[in-house]
């Protein structure tokens, strides 16, 4: 609490300096007019002054006490007429300084059961010992100095009901989480300051100002400033040396708090969503597997994958980068299609995902993928056909068309090669293959199939 002291004296002395030259010229007329009013009050003085046996008299007890007050006024300069010209005199301005943050803090008004002090709307001190608090609903005004202590404290939640924030508010508070309402408009001068527990605070979107040296002593992390504010004093986040050196400001790309962190050399995360991924396919991949692919979206920091199967939709899985453009489910349906959508996300303050948009699903089944080098040859007797093993594959059905028929089964190996001792030697014959599994069920899965080739016997 003494070092809290200490760093209100020293931010109370650098504004008392800064207002040091001004009121330079003012003190040397008042101390013209005081030296011509001094000379007047001598001349009446040595007129009624006492014989020295009676000053040692003493005066009745009614006259004691107005002349206490008379001698009180007399010797309390002005506002205006206490400037400080040397180090004792700052220390004085500096105590005085601090006797009114005091003051603000409502001492001799009575807390309530709670251990609020308030009046007239007005919160000016927290009195009680619970960790964690809701400001009272008959509160307008954070009053200065409200929340200098004590050290339980460690979670403010300010009401709707709050729509100011005097100056100091929450200086010097051990809080580790603040939380304000959208009702407040203006962050003013220190509110923060010397909140050496906070690390983080999401001003609502509501702020349109950001006051001076709002966070100065603080070690705060991340601040999220809405893209409503419109002014952030140069000195808000002005600190001790390296207190800002892991400091993120989240904030909306080309917002003011966005320019104010890059003239600054703050390190900063724009918080607008990622567009929607282009170019989304899905192919079949293996027995239970579907294999999809997209183009990276800027800004996403990952992918959420999902997927509606038998009608029923459901988060399916995610990739943690945004160069992750792949995603292989290995639960999907092989005897229905699976539909699929992907969303691209950004982590925000708190590092809770938020997705962005996705403009169209695609879908697949789970079965094996089509054949390659699929070809056909002539030779005597029929139509001999070839193709690329497929891994996983347990065989491999052959359908066809031969002239002048329909599209039929034809048949079936465990070989990568078949041929069609019924093909027409007239006309063209045209096949397709498809490799196989069997599910859980016993039932033969059909995979996909490459375009058909064609051929006539010899």
């Amino acid at each position: 609490m003494k070092m809290k002291k200490l760093m209100v004296l020293l931010l109370s002395c650098s504004v008392v300096f800064a207002g040091s030259f001004t009121n330079a010229y003012a003190a040397e007329v008042v101390e013209e007019e005081n030296t011509q009013v001094e000379q007047n009050n001598s001349e009446e003085i040595e007129e009624e002054t006492l014989p020295e046996e009676q000053e040692s008299e003493a005066l009745p007890e009614d006259q004691q006490t107005v002349t206490e007050k008379e001698e009180s006024e007399q010797t309390v300069a002005p506002e205006e007429e206490q400037i400080p010209t040397n180090e004792s005199e700052n220390a004085v301005d500096v105590e005085n300084t601090e006797v009114k943050a005091a003051e603000a803090k409502g001492l001799g008004l009575e807390p309530d059961a709670d251990g609020f002090v308030i009046e007239d709307g007005i919160l000016w001190d927290y009195r009680g010992s619970a960790v964690s608090i809701k400001i009272p609903e008959n509160v307008t005004t954070i009053g200065s100095y409200a929340f200098n202590g004590p050290y339980s404290l460690k979670k403010i939640e300010v009401g709707r009901n709050v729509v100011k924030l005097q100056e100091n508010a929450f200086f010097g508070s051990e809080a580790e989480e603040i939380i304000l309402p959208d009702t407040i408009t203006e962050i003013p001068g220190h509110t923060f300051s010397l909140c050496n527990n906070l690390k983080k605070i999401v001003l609502p979107e509501s702020v349109q100002t950001i006051g001076e040296m709002v966070f100065t002593g603080t070690e705060i992390e991340r601040v999220y400033i809405p893209a409503a504010t419109q002014t952030i004093y140069y000195n808000a986040f002005e600190n001790f040396s390296g207190y800002n050196d892991h400091l993120t400001i989240y904030c909306q790309e080309n917002s003011v708090a966005h320019n104010f962190a890059q003239n600054n050399r703050i390190s900063y995360k724009i918080t607008s969503l990622p567009s929607a991924v282009k170019n989304l396919k899905a192919t079949a991949n293996g027995k239970n597997n579907v294999k999809l692919t997209w183009s990276a979206s800027d800004r996403a920091e990952g992918y959420l994958v999902y997927g509606q199967k038998n009608g029923k939709y459901a988060y399916v899985g995610m990739t943690n980068s945004n160069s992750k453009t792949t995603f292989t489910d290995t639960k999907a349906l092989d005897a229905d299609y699976n539909y699929y959508w992907v969303f691209p996300y950004i982590t925000n303050i708190d590092d809770k995902m938020q997705a962005g948009p996705c403009e169209k699903y695609v879908y697949a089944k789970g079965v094996l993928p089509a054949v390659k080098n699929l070809k056909a040859a002539s030779e005597k007797g029929g139509v001999k056909l070839t193709w690329g093993r497929v891994s996983g594959a347990e065989g491999y059905l052959v359908y066809g068309r031969r002239a002048g028929g329909n599209y039929e089964y034809i048949g079936m190996t465990r070989n990568d090669k078949y041929t069609d001792k019924k093909a027409s030697k007239t006309e063209y014959n045209y096949y397709w293959v498809y490799p196989y599994h069997t599910n859980v069920q016993g039932k033969m899965i059909a995979g996909a199939t490459p375009k058909y080739t064609y051929g006539r016997a010899r």
